[in-house]
């Protein structure tokens, strides 16, 4: 009886406060702050990952509806959530921090279809392990990390999007990422061979760097480029030990020429004390959610 009570109560701690059922945007909004809570707050992995789960299932049935999809979702403050992009491409991704593992990463894409007057939804699907600069993946092997910008890109013979990610590459090292998404018989997959630097064509940006650096790369639509920190070790002996990298004071950059990223060394760069990569940028502002108890 105890034991029965006991998973009645689990149970009861990820149920949303609101009915899932009427989900409406103002409900979901209200269910999406329930999860993330938990993620942030639960005391094991196993509440932490259940919640995670909860949260993905209820935006794949959530988006399907319009209101859904156009709410602008401004009250859920623990997740990157994207406004339409290009087409009509939303991006929602979150990150749950597990004790002794590696974070969990949560995508969930939705587009809206004017013509057909319906919504596609897909979940990314993270896949351990480290996704090399040369190959394309499908939904199922995304890579993972927090998508803190998107931006669409209009080419031939086909748009794409880029993901601007962060993600703990270990436990000193931080990495961001630029993952290039784009749809192929109507499934989307990561990786296209669009940033050129020499004769080399990558399918992906990452970049790996001392946990305590504030790293920089993002894309500035008033020079059309993105642009990122040159990085270098504290020390020449420290070559390779990417957690002992850290910013110097020169940028670097890609510009769009004819739907292709063409590398620039030493980029005239001034940026905005204002501006930033997004809510993680600065993994020292980044308030990182209380780690699981024992």
């Amino acid at each position: 009886m105890t034991f029965r009570c006991l998973v009645l109560f689990a149970a009861l701690a990820l149920w949303p406060p609101s009915s899932l059922w009427a989900q409406s945007p103002a409900v979901v909004a209200d269910s999406l702050n329930h999860y993330l809570e938990v993620i942030n707050n639960a005391g094991s992995n196993i509440e932490r990952s259940d919640a995670h789960q909860s949260l993905e299932n209820l935006l794949r049935r959530a988006l399907l509806k319009e209101d859904v999809f156009l709410y602008p979702f401004n009250e859920v403050r623990a997740m990157a959530i994207h406004p339409a992009t290009g087409k009509g491409l939303r991006v929602f991704s979150w990150m749950t921090p597990l004790r002794d593992e590696p974070a969990q990463y949560g995508c969930v894409l939705v587009y809206h279809d004017r013509k057909k007057q319906m919504n596609q939804v897909w979940t990314l699907e993270q896949h351990q392990g480290d996704m090399t600069s040369g190959r394309s993946v499908s939904e199922k092997n995304w890579p993972g990390s927090l998508i803190y910008n998107v931006v669409h890109v209009s080419a031939k013979p086909r748009d794409y999007y880029l993901l601007f990610g962060f993600e703990e590459a270990g436990e000193i090292t931080n990495r961001k990422v630029v993952d290039v998404l784009y749809f192929q018989g109507n499934r989307p997959r990561i990786g296209l061979p669009v940033f050129e630097q020499g004769k080399r064509a990558d399918k992906r940006l990452a970049f790996d760097y001392s946990r305590d650096a504030v790293f920089s790369l993002n894309f500035y639509d008033d020079i059309g480029m993105i642009v990122f920190d040159h990085l270098a070790p504290t020390h020449p002996s420290l070559e390779g030990q990417f957690a002992h990298y850290v910013p110097q004071q020169t940028f670097h950059g890609y510009r769009l020429q004819k739907g292709k990223w063409l590398y620039e060394e030493n980029v005239d760069f001034r940026r905005s004390k204002k501006e930033k990569d997004g809510p993680y940028n600065d993994p020292a502002k980044f308030k990182t959610p209380k780690p699981p108890r024992n």
